[in-house]
């Protein structure tokens, strides 16, 4: 018991309260968080982690220098002691006062976030997930509904979003981010527009069509 209560202690925490809004993290007073990474594992008996880096290149990741978790509805601040490829998308890393697989296993499927300053800029063509969060997606001039989350399974980036068909009922959408398929994509005005060459899922728009001409 001792010996429990002296390995939390040696963790370094600066703990902050969060609210959520949108699948983000917003804190009272201070930056916005950005999830980064997600523990999936751990590795060994020495409580090594296997981190799961979201985006498509790793050395972002090695590059960052100040984390957080969320642990109960609060931030801590998370130190890793090193961080090495492992396979993939994916690091293996031990982490500051995490010294036994128990440890480990207890932070198995927690994010892993950066504060928004400690994202690098980008290019016109391109965007990180969250930013597409929430923005208003359209084929043509037909609302389809607003983007939940993207992800990527190896060929391009998808947005999943909820579309209510003509019965009410809720059918999730996974469209491609194609540069042949977009008309708009405006992160700014939060609108993207899917054109004429991009077919929707059978039912999609007929089913919204209907709705609009009731």
């Amino acid at each position: 018991m001792y010996k429990n209560n002296l390995r939390k202690k040696s963790i370094s925490i600066d703990i902050i309260f969060i609210i959520k809004k949108n699948d983000l993290i917003f804190e009272k007073g201070y930056q916005m968080k950005i999830a980064v990474g997600k523990i999936v594992k751990s590795r060994g008996l020495k409580g090594e982690v296997i981190v799961l880096v979201y985006g498509e290149n790793i050395n972002d990741f090695m590059e960052y220098e100040n984390f957080f978790i969320e642990k109960k509805h609060r931030f801590e601040k998370l130190s890793f002691l090193s961080r090495k490829p492992y396979k993939g998308n994916r690091i293996s890393a031990l982490i500051q006062g995490v010294t036994f697989i128990d440890d480990a296993n207890l932070l198995i499927e927690k994010e892993i976030y950066i504060e928004n300053d400690e994202m690098e800029e980008l290019n016109e063509d391109e965007f990180y997930y969250y930013q597409a969060i929430g923005t208003k997606v359209y084929h043509k001039n037909i609302l389809l509904g607003e983007v939940k989350e993207v992800k990527n399974f190896g060929s391009c980036d998808i947005l999943e979003l909820d579309y209510k068909d003509s019965e009410g009922k809720i059918r999730t959408l996974y469209l491609p981010v194609l540069k042949e398929y977009l008309e708009t994509f405006d992160l700014k005005e939060k609108k993207i527009i899917y054109n004429e060459n991009y077919e929707l899922p059978f039912g999609c728009e007929e089913d919204k069509e209907e709705d609009d001409n009731e």
